[in-house]
């Protein structure tokens, strides 16, 4: 049976996924979501080898509550049961490295710029917040039970300063300096620039409201709430912030679309592995659904096996989001799946 994970949110999970290579060594991974007896499953297979991959997270509450514009991995005072200190200063690191290093470098950061070195530089400062939680009050070295793997341990060996509360506060304070000097990032473009942010909140709030009600629950963290209706919230939440219910991904933005549609054979794949022909069957709908509208439209193509990022393809090379969307719902229509959740239902033969 597969370990129960506690997670403390789902960018947390996402990053332990990240983190946690297949056999073959691929890290890419895309899974599919399901509420299952109080846990939620991630599972899909591997987009270089095809193994089966499996993960259960137990997630702690509000583990999708986030502030727009920033990356939060936890809002629980602990320390990570998925991810060790050397790991969380790995990733901090990784996203420092990934942006201007000085205030007059990110002082030049052109606006249509702003957000994603925002993004990248929280990222960083959550992940160092990570870190301190496995630092106890007092103590100046990072203990050993803080590393768990013999790549951490050797991390430490080559830079012990780094695993030291001198180091570790500077640092805290040269992202927190270079993050207070970046000029103000509007909320809206944290939604595709949508500059009807406040209304979605509004919308965000309503749902709730209503789930709410119609369940008789006492409020969003009202222990009573099952992973079922969990999961139906999850939808709601999604439909009103203009992301796709079945993905989460933003319904303005192509990269999110041409993602999506790459996301639709690994669940054909998964849900009918014991079964050749259904898969094959089903899989061949797809294709012909994307390549009848590539045909149609004239829209570039793209690979949906390549390895390259969907978000980074250039905008030159991609199709207009609403568009490719729409194109999306047909795909997993003709695949026997609930256009708008990506839920499968009965196709008739």
């Amino acid at each position: 049976m597969t370990t129960v994970l506690s997670a403390h949110t789902y960018a947390e999970a996402y990053l332990y996924l990240d983190l946690t290579a297949c056999e073959c060594g691929e890290t890419r991974f895309a899974p599919a979501t399901h509420a299952e007896d109080g846990t939620q499953r991630w599972y899909g297979p591997c987009p270089n080898c095809g193994r089966d991959r499996d993960f259960r997270f137990r997630f702690a509450d509000y583990a999708d509550r986030t502030t727009p514009g920033y990356v939060e991995y936890s809002h629980h005072p602990g320390p990570s049961e998925l991810i060790d200190a050397a790991q969380w200063l790995w990733v901090c690191e990784q996203y420092a490295s990934s942006v201007p290093a000085t205030i007059d470098e990110l002082r030049a950061v052109p606006a249509d710029q702003r957000a994603a070195v925002q993004l990248r530089l929280s990222a960083a400062g959550s992940a160092l917040d990570e870190v301190f939680k496995f630092l106890p009050r007092g103590t100046e070295d990072m203990p050993g039970p803080a590393l768990w793997s013999d790549w951490s341990r050797q991390s430490r060996a080559a830079a012990p300063d780094r695993f030291r509360r001198p180091w570790l506060e500077r640092r805290a304070d040269e992202l927190r300096r270079l993050l207070s000097a970046l000029p103000g990032v509007p909320a809206a473009e944290f939604f595709g620039g949508d500059p009807g942010y406040q209304a979605k909140l509004q919308r965000l709030s309503d749902v709730r409201s209503r789930w709410i009600a119609r369940h008789g629950l006492a409020g969003l963290d009202d222990t009573r709430v099952t992973p079922e209706q969990r999961h139906e919230l999850e939808r709601a939440e999604r439909a009103a912030s203009d992301l796709d219910m079945a993905t989460g991904f933003s319904l303005n933005l192509p990269g999110a679309a041409v993602a999506a549609y790459n996301r639709l054979p690994w669940a054909v794949q998964r849900q009918f592995k014991d079964d050749p022909a259904e898969r094959d069957r089903r899989l061949a709908a797809l294709t012909a659904v994307r390549a009848d509208w590539l045909a149609r439209t004239g829209h570039p193509a793209w690979d949906p096996d390549s390895i390259e990022d969907e978000f980074e393809i250039p905008a030159d090379r991609l199709p207009p989001a609403a568009e490719t969307w729409e194109m999306v719902r047909s795909a997993r229509r003709a695949a026997g799946m609930d256009p708008d959740t990506g839920d499968f239902v009965e196709w008739p033969a």
